[in-house]
């Protein structure tokens, strides 16, 4: 149409220019203006060649039911969707189901694990009739824009029912037998439920690991506790431990049970040595065991032959004490521990004396320029320069007489003067890695808070991950799995290999059903199995790679959204073909007539 109004107005000035300016024929000159003006329209549209679209009438609607899980639960609006796709196709139609994907109509429970609406919209575009789409207004990816267009949209909110919901659930996902680990949990309530109180229960290992009783927020709130679990009785390996609440008056069960995966060990991947007593080992080690997702002991000497640990305060011998050290994956070692210790991954925080000619005490600021190492890149968001000064620091090397394979990852100038001296050293010999932290009184930082402790916890983080990192605690196998994956979501597979193969086949077992699927990988890497809810030991054995991993019974879908759409009529799409303008014959006929009016006008009149 846009172009047909051009090529009019075109030809109309054309025709008016040629009639009122040149032949001066007044009034006279309006049906040889509006024969040139067709016969100009024409010939513009036919040199242009527009495509013009020709609207298609009739079509019989195409309803699109939303079968995200969010409309099957307690108050859900799944049997109102039902009821309206019915009403708007008594009289012909399609129904079809989308969540995330369009799929073909059946009226079975909801499955889908997340509410999106592209590929609706897609399916509503290529419809040749009217498009309606039935939904709870809960979508995650609606148009930013606001409402989408070219749709009627129908918005049956869910309604308000008493629900008590496990929110999250943290988990350490690695824990040495005999110890007790901390479950953060985050409860919510929703609707008029009627219960103060709820019990938490923790099974796992076919016993009951935990239970407490909790008291929840009124609704609408949430509550986060800290469950202690004990691990004496739990054996080696993986474990799949179950998180239920149970409250008087929920009417949502779904929501009320969380799946985690947690490797028991008896070994420890990091054990901490302190020696002397001081605050730089206690926060050292406390420190470690935050940033460290995995077993960590820490034990402090507090006399000739007399060592602690310091979670329990339970007096421990010194060749317990070695024997740990010797089965650890790293060893932290603050002060001189009085022993030898012969694991090839230390890390090694000298107690400078004044005695020590090597030590100079005084007010050591770290550089704010950062030396090249295979930890700048973490070191790199902090703004040490603001850090408060270190006490003392332990003269070494510095970085040109350093040998190959070391590196200064920080520098410190005494009174932010003279020459800058390493800090933060390390060192790797054919996977035998140490650091070396040649700075005291870093225990300001974490003791100070905000940006200094924020620096602390980043140096310390840095360090272990490069200290463990392609270690006893890393996998050699290439593949791996996500260990949980919420109910409707496809598990990630993620390829971390040098040579991505073009498929994979991987042998899963559940219970005592096992069966095979072929995965291919994206550009990213990356490849999507949906599988039921259940636990499964997967395994790829052509690459060595095997683990397990749960499909947990929750979704966030389950837990009440915010309704992001809302209800309207819609604004009907422009529906048709699109033509080029020399594939209709008409245009050629409308010039060539009005050209021959127009010739036959002009002769009538005497004009040449």
């Amino acid at each position: 149409m846009l172009w047909v109004i051009v090529a009019g107005s075109v030809g109309a000035v054309g025709a008016s220019v040629v009639y009122y300016w040149r032949e001066r024929l007044g009034r006279g000159a309006t049906v040889p203006i509006a024969l040139r003006t067709l016969a100009l329209a024409a010939l513009v549209l036919l040199i242009v060649n527009p495509r013009i679209t020709t609207p298609v009438e009739g079509g019989t609607p195409l309803v699109l039911v939303d079968a995200s899980l969010s409309m099957g639960v307690a108050g859900g609006a799944w049997s109102r969707a039902l009821d309206t796709a019915r009403a708007l196709t008594r009289d012909g139609g399609t129904i079809r189901r989308f969540a995330p994907d369009v799929a073909p109509w059946d009226s079975q429970p909801p499955q889908g694990g997340v509410s999106r609406i592209d590929a609706a919209l897609a399916a509503a575009h290529a419809a040749r009739g009217p498009t309606v789409i039935v939904t709870d207004g809960e979508i995650a990816d609606a148009p930013s824009g606001g409402q989408p267009s070219g749709v009627r949209l129908i918005v049956l909110p869910r309604d308000t029912v008493a629900n008590a919901a496990l929110v999250s659930v943290e988990v350490p996902t690695r824990a040495m037998r005999r110890d007790t680990v901390q479950l953060v949990v985050s409860v919510g309530t929703w609707g008029p439920i009627e219960a103060r109180e709820a019990v938490l229960e923790v099974t796992g290992a076919a016993r009951l690991l935990a239970r407490q009783r909790i008291r929840l927020a009124p609704p609408p709130g949430m509550v986060s506790v800290t469950v202690p679990v004990v691990l004496r009785e739990v054996p080696v390996g993986d474990h799949v431990l179950r998180i239920r609440v149970v409250a008087a008056g929920d009417r949502e069960p779904a929501d009320d049970e969380r799946v985690r995966i947690t490797t028991v060990t008896e070994q420890p991947a990091v054990v901490v040595l302190i020696d002397p007593v001081d605050w730089e080992g206690r926060f050292l080690a406390a420190t470690i065991a935050e940033v460290v997702q995995a077993p960590v002991l820490a034990f402090a000497r507090v006399a000739s032959e007399r060592w602690v640990e310091l979670a329990s305060q339970r007096a421990v011998t010194t060749e317990h004490v070695a024997s740990a050290a010797a089965r650890a994956a790293a060893v932290v070692i603050r002060g001189g521990g009085g022993m030898h210790v012969t694991t090839p991954r230390r890390w090694i925080w000298p107690a400078g004396t004044d005695d020590d000619p090597a030590f100079s005490t005084g007010d050591w600021y770290v550089a704010p320029e950062l030396p090249t190492s295979p930890i700048a890149g973490a070191l790199a968001r902090t703004g040490w320069a603001s850090m408060p000064p270190a006490t003392g620091l332990q003269f070494g090397p510095t970085e040109d007489s350093m040998a190959a394979g070391s590196w200064v990852a920080l520098e410190a100038r005494r009174s932010r003067r003279g020459p800058a001296r390493p800090l933060l050293v390390l060192a790797d010999s054919a996977g035998a890695r140490r650091l070396t932290t040649r700075a005291t009184g870093l225990w300001r930082w974490a003791l100070r808070g905000g940006a200094a402790l924020e620096a602390y916890r980043t140096l310390v983080a840095a360090g272990a991950d490069w200290l463990l990192a392609d270690g006893p605690l890393e996998r050699d196998a290439p593949l791996s799995a996500d260990p949980v994956t919420p109910r409707g979501v496809p598990v990630l597979f993620a390829w971390h290999g040098t040579v991505r193969p073009d498929s994979l086949l991987l042998h899963f077992a559940w219970g005592d059903t096992a069966f095979q699927r072929t995965v291919r990988f994206d550009a990213a890497s990356r490849a999507l199995v949906p599988l039921d809810t259940g636990v499964y030991r997967w395994e790829a054995p052509q690459y060595a790679a095997s683990g397990t991993l749960a499909v947990e019974p929750f979704s966030p879908e389950f837990l009440p959204g915010h309704t992001t759409l809302r209800s309207d009529d819609g604004t009907p799409l422009e529906r048709g073909t699109e033509i080029p303008a020399r594939a209709r014959w008409g245009w050629f006929l409308l010039a060539g007539g009005a050209l021959v009016g127009e010739w036959a006008w002009r002769k009538r009149h005497g004009l040449s």
